[in-house]
């Protein structure tokens, strides 16, 4: 049997030796050929003497149980009902996957409390976090700074046109360039361990803005606000007593207007505000305009301004007059009482000649009429008097003629005047 299995042997190398690889075949048979050898000697042994086989059995347990307490990290993993979040847990934590690895570790949690490496998972989780947190922390102050030195380039290149010609009411830019949240952000720069000398030279350029550039801001600012500072003095409570508030106001007029502009104009200025929100002049400014919106809004509902329709009327009317007459001709006087009295304006209480002859030439310089001004006042049916402004005609004939034949031609439309003041 023995020489059997050595005469196969033999021949398998002799066999394997064709090939290039017969010295690494022929090793692994020699130690399979030993191996079976020892294995039939260990039985032949225990049919001998049983007690040595018992023995040998209880010797192999006792190295198995010696190999379960001293299980390696992967074993335990393997062992564990959380396996596969372990797995997944570990890979993540190689590639920096923040959600991932916060997902299985609490799938390990619920699954397998007591994983005894728990602890240790935890920790290099936190440890993880905190490089995140702490790089995206960097990463938004930085981006948060590079926003205001953009935002400078920006609004420094249309200073002095988009901001001079439309105002410093950009929203967006104002916004981006807050002084008080630069500020806050400088603060937590300077506090930072990652400053870096890229970071002083920004906060630098953007202290030079707030320094050289916001004041021009703040010209063309105020200048922006002067509408609604006009407006609101319109309406002021002195003004609204002066015969020029009555004179200049309109029936209808009403504040809507005027709180619109103001509505604007603070806004131009709260804008402002964001560049320098100490600035004394524009802050008061805004504060005044505020405080007239409120006033106008108060106004709006009084009975005082439903009563400035028929004020102003009748201070206007009491103010219009028949201009003092230039020469006095009966024929033209009756011409233009017939005329006017046509038009149906009323009864003809004054004529006043107001103007020489005076010759109108067309587009070639021809004379084409010759007119002269009069204005007459009348007293219509419904008992009020007006005030009409027209002209007496006469058409070029040619030769040096004008036409015997006057015509009348409006200049205005009629306006009422005080029947007491007719002959003043």
């Amino acid at each position: 049997m023995k020489k059997t299995s050595l005469l196969t042997i033999v021949f398998l190398v002799f066999f394997l030796g064709m090939h290039s690889n017969a010295d690494a075949q022929f090793g692994k048979l020699k130690s399979m050929a030993k191996s079976a050898t020892k294995k039939k000697a260990k039985k032949e042994t225990a049919k001998a003497d049983p007690k040595s086989s018992s023995s040998s059995s209880s010797s192999s347990s006792s190295s198995s149980s010696s190999k379960s307490s001293g299980q390696t990290s992967r074993e335990k993993m393997e062992a564990s009902p959380a396996v596969r979040y372990i797995r997944s847990f570990r890979n993540n934590l190689s590639f920096g996957n923040l959600e991932e690895c916060a997902e299985a570790l609490e799938k390990i949690k619920e699954l397998d409390p007591n994983w005894s490496e728990l602890e240790q998972d935890q920790a290099a989780y936190d440890k993880l976090k905190q490089e995140r947190d702490k790089g995206a922390a960097e990463a938004a102050l930085s981006k948060k700074l590079s926003s205001y030195t953009e935002s400078i380039s920006w609004f420094e290149d249309k200073l002095d046109t988009y901001y001079r010609t439309v105002g410093s009411t950009d929203k967006t830019y104002c916004d981006k360039l807050n002084k008080e949240q630069f500020l806050v952000l400088k603060k937590e720069i300077n506090a930072s361990d990652f400053k870096t000398e890229s970071h002083q030279k920004s906060i630098e350029k953007v202290e030079v803005f707030y320094t050289n550039s916001v004041p021009k801001v703040k010209e063309y600012t105020l200048n922006d606000m002067k509408e609604g500072t006009r407006s609101l003095e319109y309406w002021s409570a002195e003004n609204r007593k002066t015969d020029e508030f009555l004179k200049s106001f309109q029936p209808g007029d009403r504040p809507d207007h005027t709180i619109k502009k103001l509505t604007k104009s603070i806004s131009y200025g709260k804008e402002f505000l964001k560049l320098a929100p100490t600035d004394a002049d524009v802050l008061a400014l805004v504060q005044k305009q505020e405080a007239g919106i409120k006033e106008l809004t108060v106004l709006s509902d009084s009975d005082e301004l439903k009563n400035l329709d028929a004020k102003a009327h009748q201070f206007r009317i009491s103010k219009v007059r028949i201009t003092k007459a230039h020469l006095s001709d009966s024929k033209l006087s009756a011409i233009a009482t017939k005329k006017t009295a046509a038009r149906g304006y009323g009864k003809v209480l004054r004529v006043s000649i107001t103007s020489d002859w005076f010759v109108v030439k067309n587009e070639f310089d021809l004379p084409k009429e010759k007119k002269i001004l009069i204005e007459t006042a009348h007293k219509a049916e419904d008992g009020k008097c007006y005030r009409v402004e027209g002209y007496l005609v006469r058409d070029y004939e040619g030769g040096g003629k004008y036409s015997s034949n006057i015509l009348y031609q409006n200049k205005h439309q009629k306006e009422e005047m005080n029947c007491n003041n007719v002959n003043k």
